[in-house]
């Protein structure tokens, strides 16, 4: 059934890019079918379903379409737009290093990439940015700011190294990731033609004086509270994402600043199924042993020249399917060790550790990850999300072999920072 299980979800993905129907109802009628063949019980199989995370899509989704719906995410565009005087492409860089700087102080990259997109998409469609720039760099960048040493995500991983006697890596890790990432961003820019869209826009003026002046009304300003109290209890209190971004929705369409009757209907309903259903095939396919056998297939092949690049590389592709906080730590490292033993000398251990560390969340832009989803689901009606679910494969992809190479050559090989 491994086997079987990983052929249908390739399939799937292979499906996405062939046919033009919503992958996300594919997949639940697949997992449906490898449900029935491998004869698992369908309440384990729901219990596995992602629920926090179609909390976060709705919650946050119904959150920014009221600030979208009123003008308040069109008026600090033309605000930010005025800063950068009319150069809309440096935006996607403005809002990445805003992520990276809220990620390290302890955020989290999901938190600020659910606050942060939906506006950031608003602008990518009004000043016809490729959404994909968009998506890519401000995630990328979001993400790098994890690996700080008083995030969640940088202590977590010190705290699983610290455990198998790696300690002392955490500002080696952080400043390694900023270079990786944001390296990577840069690459990402000028590939997606952000050079070109630089020299277009330096001769159009998309913030106009007037725009710039216009002033905030009743409904902006109390908007832009409840996102700033949307923010304060994710980012000091903890609270959970989706539930808090819904309760400051419904707070404000009480107090009239929305209107429910339109803002049900323009949440990014198909892009939560697609997510939704994806999700939930990963989770059968992991269930039946697919995703194992993947990982054993290509570690089988390591010796002590290639034990870190492949690792590394089947982290960072796990990573794209499931959570590299709670799926991907915790079941890579503890074979380290006994990997770095089964291969024998040879293997720069620290570096392994390092490389693996940084690289893998590269996964995650991946549509099919928790962060590549939310950054899906804030795409504007008039965006066609399948073709960004496709593209957002197709850049994960990339990164399973060029950005792994990339990472494994600047850290392992040439080890900056070590």
């Amino acid at each position: 059934m491994d086997v079987l299980s990983l052929i249908a979800l390739l399939a799937v993905i292979l499906l996405s890019a062939l046919v033009r129907r919503n992958t996300g109802i594919m997949g639940l009628a697949f997992a449906f079918v490898l449900i029935l063949i491998g004869h698992l019980n369908v309440s384990k199989v729901l219990a596995g379903f992602p629920s926090s995370l179609f909390l976060i899509l709705v919650g946050t989704s119904y959150l920014f379409s009221i600030a979208n719906q009123n003008g308040t995410l069109g008026l600090i565009s033309t605000k930010l737009l005025h800063m950068v005087r009319g150069r809309a492409v440096l935006l996607p860089f403005i809002f990445g290093l805003l992520g990276w700087l809220l990620s390290a102080i302890g955020a989290g990259s999901m938190a600020m990439v659910a606050m942060l997109m939906p506006p950031a998409m608003v602008i990518a469609e009004r000043e016809k940015i490729n959404p994909l720039i968009m998506i890519l760099i401000v995630n990328l960048l979001s993400m790098a700011g994890d690996y700080s040493p008083i995030a969640v995500y940088g202590a977590m991983i010190n705290g699983v190294f610290a455990e198998y006697g790696i300690t002392g890596l955490g500002m080696r890790i952080f400043l390694s990731a900023l270079v990786v990432y944001l390296s990577v961003s840069i690459v990402t820019f000028i590939v997606l033609g952000g050079l070109k869209m630089m020299r277009s826009s330096a001769s159009n003026s998309f913030a106009s004086q007037a725009g710039a002046e216009e002033k905030f009304n009743r409904n902006h300003a109390l908007t832009l509270i409840g996102i700033f109290i949307f923010v304060i209890a994710i980012v000091c209190g903890g609270y959970h994402t989706g539930f808090t971004a819904l309760a400051v929705g419904v707070v404000l369409t009480l107090i009239g600043c929305g209107d429910e009757s339109k803002i049900i209907p323009s949440l990014p309903w198909n892009a939560i199924m697609l997510i939704s259903g994806v999700s939930l095939l990963v989770v059968v396919v992991r269930m039946l042993g697919g995703v194992d056998l993947a990982v054993r297939l290509v570690s089988s092949i390591a010796s002590a020249k290639t034990l870190s690049p492949i690792v590394t590389f089947v982290g960072t592709v796990t990573a794209s399917f499931t959570s590299t906080m709670s799926v991907v730590f915790p079941s890579y490292v503890p074979l380290f060790n006994p990997l770095i033993k089964a291969v024998g000398s040879g293997v720069n251990v620290e570096a392994l550790y390092v490389t693996f560390a940084v690289t893998v969340s590269l996964g995650d832009t991946s549509p099919l990850s928790t962060n590549g989803a939310l950054c899906l689901a804030t795409a504007t009606p008039s965006m066609d999300k399948e073709k960004l679910f496709r593209e957002q494969i197709a850049f994960a992809a990339v990164m399973w072999t060029a950005g792994v190479l990339f990472s494994y050559t600047l850290l392992y090989v040439l080890h900056i920072f070590g």
